[in-house]
């Protein structure tokens, strides 16, 4: 008797936990509070590449379009799958195209002077010969980003391919009704799965579903893999059409100042759909350029150093391999004349700069606010080490804290 009202207690107890536990899974909702008190108005906005979508020259051919984005000033392209290569032939972007196709392509590209870093949105069946042909194409291209719309819940083969290929997937959102219009979809199905596969971002998709993007990329935080950055004229309207950024409903300042707080490290994709500008939208797509370059801070800085609080990863030229002894050498190769430096940082890292070094010349600024990464005092480390040598070589150098509490990075003017 004692043993099965013993099993009656668990199995109530089971019953109340795992909804509980269930129901304390974090809500798109849940971000809203935490995004109306972030000031961004207060941040800096770093340089993200921008990319070019070619959807957004749908109506031209692939080596038409490298003409246009060059003349953009866009250094990266977004290709899509099924675009004409050329007036000459019938060959199509995609995983169809020979060896002798991809040689002739990447030679195109690398005249204009333009990385191909994204393909999408595309699609295979969930089984591993389908998604090899896209990710054996993606490698054969140099692609490093693969935007999807799997029509499957279960991620397995994509996870595998990830993994061994190392090119990411960024889970894309068209408009609401479709699969992954709601964010919260997305993270159901990405949960506990490799980092490397994420959001494919489209806040123009997300502003026609009545979702506010800057709210989306905030309960995104941390997979965001992949960004089609648009402004409508509309919110809420699925008919809404595309107008240059800074124009429109989207909020771009906010969102720019988003993915800086996140230092997302992708590029933003220009996807501009409007079918009456059609096949050549440049003219409001170089006025939505002139709007980010004017609200971007920090121009022609490149960030050099950045470390993880979990693990001490260093990083250079966010490529992930690079040792101490590489990032001395590059210090030592840079000629900057300037020697004044500006340190902006927060809480409790000023007030230890201001302490160690108030008899340098250095300018402490006080910037965005989460001490607590500052609290590990061996996290601190680094940064004194990075600063004596800075202060060797007498860089002018900005140390940006951003409110990740385990990242903060180092950018250097070129």
């Amino acid at each position: 008797m004692k043993k099965t009202s013993f099993l009656l207690v668990v199995l109530l107890s089971l019953l109340i936990v795992v909804p509980t536990t269930f129901a304390q899974k974090k809500k798109l909702a849940d971000v809203k509070e935490e995004v109306a008190a972030t000031d961004y108005n207060d941040v800096r906005i770093k340089e993200i590449p921008v990319a070019m979508q070619c959807w957004t020259f749908r109506g031209l051919t692939f080596y038409e379009t490298l003409d246009k984005v060059e003349k953009l000033g866009i250094k990266y392209l977004e290709a899509f799958p099924g675009q004409k290569i050329d007036k000459k032939s019938d060959r199509k972007m995609g995983p169809g195209l020979s060896e002798a196709d991809i040689k002739e392509i990447k030679g195109k590209l690398n005249k204009h002077g333009i990385t191909l870093r994204a393909f999408g949105v595309t699609n295979f069946d969930n089984n591993e010969e389908a998604a090899r042909k896209t990710f054996e194409f993606a490698k054969k291209m140099g692609i490093k980003v693969l935007d999807l719309e799997p029509k499957y819940d279960d991620y397995s083969i994509i996870e595998k391919m990830v993994k061994e290929y190392n090119i990411a997937v960024g889970i894309h959102n068209h408009p609401k009704n479709s699969k992954y219009w709601n964010p919260e979809t997305v993270m159901k199905n990405i949960e506990g799965l490799d980092k490397r596969i994420g959001y494919c971002a489209d806040t123009g998709h997300w502003l026609r579903s009545g979702i506010n993007p800057v709210e989306a990329l905030r309960y995104g935080k941390g997979r965001i893999i992949n960004v089609h950055l648009k402004d409508l004229d509309q919110f809420g309207v699925k008919e809404a059409q595309d107008v240059p950024f800074g124009y429109g409903k989207a909020n771009i300042h906010d969102i720019m100042a988003e993915l800086t707080l996140q230092n997302y490290r992708g590029t933003v994709s220009v996807e501009f759909e409007r079918k009456d500008e059609q096949p050549d939208p440049s003219k409001s797509i170089a006025k939505g350029l002139k709007y980010l370059d004017g609200i971007t801070y920090y121009k022609g800085y490149q960030e050099l150093i950045g470390w993880g609080g979990r693990d001490s990863e260093i990083i250079l030229n966010m490529d992930g391999t690079s040792t101490v002894q590489d990032i001395l050498s590059l210090i030592k190769k840079m000629e900057l004349s300037r020697p004044t430096e500006e340190w902006v940082c927060s809480g409790t890292a000023q007030r230890n700069l201001e302490t160690l070094h108030s008899t340098s010349n250095i300018n402490v600024k006080r910037h965005l606010q989460t001490p607590a990464f500052f609290y590990v005092f061996p996290t601190l480390l680094p940064v004194m080490n990075i600063l004596d040598i800075h202060l060797k070589f007498k860089l002018m150098t900005k140390l940006i804290r951003y409110t990740e509490p385990e990242l903060f990075m180092t950018l250097t003017r070129q």
